[in-house]
């Protein structure tokens, strides 16, 4: 997805490189001994793990996906310390210190540059500094993150978590995708790149209970397409399927369809990629040498990932699998292996040929809008279904006011941005996807990297660069933004401006090349208005 709101799911990515070989232990100590002083670790095991998955998609690449190259995709490996180690890029980053001319065992070229935040997980980006570029974290501070998230919320089941080895190097394949799907980009369209879309992943109903169960049941039907092995059957269960699905988007917004169809296609195929490597067949696992190395490969197992596919779709009965339109990995994932089965050479210049995984598979298919969904509905016990999908929306909800109730409360005051004439629908949020929603507020817990404020016609925008995290809460009726802070904000030694005024009642306003520049955040614009409350300061930007 484009715009400002990035969904960074829990997934890691990669680059290509050379074949492993033996390294000098002198040179590994050098580099260990230069991060040092920036708190950054980096070992052997790690570079293994990049490298092995290389060379994995080197042996196999072509049997799983081909015509896929991604030899030239460089990394970043990201670190909490916001120091990163940019590999294999053409570009030399604003501040980087040259690391190593080449990186033990993977060959490359390395910089070490600064990064405004920290980034958990991973995400490809379509163009960081003129190229399709992968951002990840080594294995182990992913999971110490979650480690340290399991301590903050005080839960067993994050403190004991490890993820295992091939898991994390199939999502690695994953992101890998995600650069050759950029590189097909005048192709493979967006939402956005149509026409602008007002409504993100974040949008979607998914604590509506008839569209949580129109849902499952596509799920279920979606899962005995799969184990069925009669090609009429089938054909009789995809419309089924077809007529759930139809239901259920007459419930949804134009754009939250599309962007259902993007996600599709783009994160079902890259999935597909990821589950070749998270259950791997004895075949493929037999194939690493060097990644015996590393510990972690002491829990790699040979897998089903069909069986892993089955899972996926009875998980879609839980309301929560529908939170930032997660499901569409395994709707998605699920057509792609159909289509493994019906049409074996359907790979071959998809993205070209295709808009939607949902009319590819039995394509010439009658469409019969008078099937009767009472009858599918009965077929899957749909009151059974519906009965525990209300029960577990109302525990949702009761978890999200607790949660409100306690980042409200929070001690601090509070700094509320607006802009007038700008609605919610033209306030753009790039932050990671952990939520609160409880009447018209959003909470982005993990605070934002960015949120804008963007105007059409006149066109106009303001960006809010955010140094520190802080809950962000957005309400989504008058599209406000605000955080809690204890401490103070010296407004005045923060902004540069032409000319300012005082307004009165602690009001001034400020105007002319006004750039906003402090140790929680920044931004610029032409005029803005700060008032001084007893509860905080508010910042509207008028221009």
């Amino acid at each position: 997805m484009k715009g400002f709101l990035r969904v960074f799911s829990l997934v890691l990515f990669f680059v290509s490189f050379s074949s492993y070989s033996p390294c000098s232990a002198q040179e590994i100590e050098r580099i260990q001994k230069f991060l040092e002083q920036y708190q950054i670790t980096i070992q052997e095991k790690d570079l293994i793990i990049i490298q092995e998955t290389y060379d994995f998609w080197n042996r196999f690449g072509e049997e799983i996906w081909p015509g896929v190259d991604i030899s030239q995709t460089p990394l970043v490996i990201v670190f909490p310390q916001k120091q990163n180690i940019l590999i294999g890029h053409p570009k030399s980053p604003k501040n980087s210190i040259h690391l190593a001319e080449k990186l033990p065992v993977i060959g490359k070229p390395a910089l070490l540059y600064p990064d405004r935040t920290f980034m958990n997980g991973a995400m490809c980006s379509p163009n960081f500094e003129g190229t399709p570029t992968v951002f990840f974290n080594t294995l182990d501070t992913y999971n110490d993150f979650v480690h340290n998230m399991g301590k903050e919320k005080n839960n067993p089941e994050l403190l004991k978590y490890r993820r295992p080895l091939m898991d994390y190097c199939g999502a690695i394949l994953h992101e890998l995708f995600h650069s050759f799907q950029y590189r097909e980009q005048k192709f493979l369209r967006s939402p956005s790149d149509q026409t602008p879309t007002k409504l993100t992943k974040i949008d979607y109903p998914y604590l509506d209970a008839e569209v949580d169960l129109l849902l499952a049941i596509e799920g279920l039907i979606l899962a005995d397409v799969l184990k069925t092995d009669d090609k009429d059957e089938a054909r009789e269960l995809w419309q089924d399927f077809l007529q759930v699905r139809v239901e259920r988007r007459k419930r949804l917004p134009k754009d939250v369809i599309r962007i259902e169809q993007y996600l599709e296609m783009t994160e079902g195929t890259a999935q597909y990629i990821q589950y070749q490597l998270a259950y791997p067949s004895r075949r493929y696992l037999d194939s690493f040498t060097s990644l015996r190395r590393v510990p972690d490969f002491e829990t790699a197992a040979v897998g089903n990932p069909i069986e892993a596919v089955l899972k996926d779709l009875q998980s879609l009965q839980h309301p929560m699998k529908s939170y930032a339109m997660q499901y569409a990995y395994f709707t998605g994932i699920a057509q792609t292996y159909l289509l493994d089965r019906l049409l074996p050479h359907w790979k071959d210049q998809f993205f070209r040929k295709h808009g939607n995984l949902d009319q590819v598979i039995f394509n010439d298919l009658t469409f019969s809008e008078d099937r009767r969904l009472a009858k599918i509905k009965e077929r899957y016990n749909a009151d059974s279904i519906l009965e525990r999908v209300r029960k577990e929306i109302e525990t949702q909800k009761r978890k999200f006011r607790e949660a409100f109730q306690r980042h409200d409360s929070a001690k601090g005051k509070k700094l509320l941005f607006r802009a007038p004439g700008i609605g919610p629908e033209d306030v753009q949020i790039m932050a990671p996807v952990l939520l609160v929603e409880h009447e018209d507020f959003r909470i982005f817990e993990a605070g934002a990297t960015a949120i804008g404020f963007v105007r059409e016609n006149p066109k106009w925008s303001a960006v809010l660069n955010f140094k520190k995290s802080f809950p962000i809460f957005f309400n989504r009726k008058t599209g406000e933004v605000y955080f809690i802070f204890d401490g103070e904000l010296d407004v005045a030694s923060s902004i540069k401006c032409d000319g300012k005024n005082e307004a009165g009642a602690g009001r001034t306003i400020f105007s002319g090349n006004v750039d906003f520049d402090s140790d929680l955040l920044s931004f610029k614009c032409q005029e803005l208005d700060v008032e001084k409350t007893l509860g905080g300061t508010i910042f509207s930007i008028i221009r």
